[in-house]
């Protein structure tokens, strides 16, 4: 029997991450990532000092030219984990997903995804764009909790600020403080997404002083939250796939 082409494998997992019936965790294991929460006397409205900063932190990550970032998601009941970049001048993002052992390159913008298979071993994204082809289908937020959460971190960069005022008006709040990698960190609520898609994830966003170091999204407003670890500092420029363009 002829076996099916290292194009045609990749395409079966971007079918995969397609598939509206992909379920989320917090961890693979079940267990939380490294950090603890404390509840204080939140959620309350933000104070306008909170506001400026949960308003100012897409721009900081687009000022920086992009993240590092990592989660780990349960994906038809396996586990995967994502490790890549993004880049916020070019809109673009560039991860290895890895578990149930085999690995993908992926690549994608706002509107499209890519995968190529990954080498053995690799848990991050190649220096160089893997060779050959790439499978390629459109980006659906509007049909997968996957789609939705690859278009959040996408969207985590712009080229200014937010209006701080907007924030509180939108239902912005602060819901907690808490330890996050040895850090203090204040866990904020986004703004209600009105006049926007529905497809946009409810998001908390960990503030360590100015910085974002963590999201957790809500797809679908479910409380079950998807945690994404975020760290400017680990960003480096990356190629992108002319697919893309």
């Amino acid at each position: 029997m002829r076996r099916p082409g290292r194009t045609a494998v990749a395409a079966g997992v971007v079918v995969a991450l397609a598939a509206g019936g992909t379920t989320w965790a917090l961890w693979p294991d079940g267990s939380s990532p490294a950090g603890s929460s404390k509840h204080a006397s939140g959620p309350r409205p933000l104070t306008a000092a909170e506001a400026d900063r949960l308003a100012i932190v897409r721009f900081q990550n687009y000022r920086s030219g992009g993240v590092h970032f990592h989660t780990a998601i349960s994906l038809q009941g396996r586990p995967v984990t994502l490790d890549g970049l993004v880049d916020y001048r070019n809109h673009v993002g560039y991860a290895a997903a890895t578990g149930a052992g085999s690995g993908f390159s992926l690549q994608w913008n706002a509107t499209t995804l890519l995968a190529w298979p990954a080498a053995a071993g690799q848990t991050s994204p190649p220096t160089r764009l893997p060779a050959g082809p790439p499978a390629q289908r459109a980006l659906a937020p509007r049909s997968t909790v996957t789609d939705a959460v690859l278009l959040l971190v996408l969207q985590l960069g712009q080229d200014r600020p937010d209006n701080p005022q907007l924030m509180q008006q939108g239902g912005a709040q602060w819901l907690r403080s808490a330890t996050w990698r040895g850090r203090r960190v204040d866990v904020l609520s986004g703004p209600h997404a009105a006049g926007s898609t529905s497809t946009a994830p409810a998001v908390d966003y960990w503030l360590a002083g100015d910085a974002l170091v963590r999201v957790d999204a809500h797809p679908g407003g479910s409380g079950a939250a998807v945690p994404i670890e975020l760290d400017p500092a680990g960003y480096h420029p990356f190629p992108r796939s002319p697919a893309l363009r």
